[in-house]
């Protein structure tokens, strides 16, 4: 079988000269070929590659493909790492990822998973797990609440956390808590933030119990205006 005038993408050919002179071959046209179909264009392809094989030097076609395997293109993210860091106008500055500190790694993952669908147009659920981690308590409340207040318009979120700012200050609908006995999980109450059932859950498992609020709050008492 005799398959001719062959196809080579010429355009992306033409840099190497072994291809690009055997594009350019000039065959008669063959009035008794076959047209190309999946069950013979494996036999196609084999001529094709035996013909060209012949046409050019084998070690060039090797150092040419491993040349181009090992050229890898390498893309980055840069974060401006002053843009959450205070109410203050400070300039930009941009680092790459691999420069940031743990805390900035999680603010711009946070960032790109929460903005993620006003450029994809995607609206499905978001299941973040416990996205304060590494993140100062001036951010989540200053940043992050507010991003989920936001987004909460467009899309259910579900996180499971255990900051407090974060469930009382987000406007969450729903609060699961759940409890285990280290083998089994299951939910013990749920309910809306503000119910006085809810509010005494997340009093005493994410603020430590009334003792542990009362004295914090006695603390900052008089430094709090």
């Amino acid at each position: 079988m005799i398959l001719t005038p062959l196809c080579i993408n010429k355009t992306m050919s033409l840099e190497f000269n072994p291809i690009s002179s055997f594009a350019r071959i000039q065959r008669a046209p063959n009035l008794d070929k076959e047209n190309l179909t999946p069950s013979n264009s494996y036999d196609a392809m084999v001529v094709l590659l035996d013909d060209f094989l012949r046409a050019n030097n084998i070690s060039k076609l090797l150092a040419y493909y491993k040349n181009k395997l090992n050229a890898v293109e390498e893309f980055t993210i840069e974060f401006d790492v002053n843009a959450y860091e205070s109410s203050r106008q400070l300039k930009s500055i941009f680092k790459d990822i691999k420069e940031l500190s743990l805390g900035q790694k999680v603010v711009t993952i946070l960032n790109l998973i929460l903005s993620h669908g006003d450029f994809s147009n995607n609206h499905k659920p978001v299941i973040i797990d416990q996205p304060e981690d590494n993140l100062d308590s001036r951010y989540i409340y200053k940043n992050l609440v507010e991003q989920l207040r936001q987004l909460k318009e467009k899309r259910q979120i579900i996180i499971a956390t255990h900051n407090s700012t974060l469930v009382t200050n987000s406007l969450s609908e729903n609060v699961i808590i759940m409890e285990s006995d280290g083998e089994h999980g299951w939910i013990s109450k749920y309910g809306y933030a503000l119910s006085p059932p809810i509010k005494k859950e997340i009093l005493n498992i994410l603020e430590g119990g009334p003792g542990s609020f009362k004295h914090r709050q006695s603390v900052f008492n008089d430094v709090i205006s």
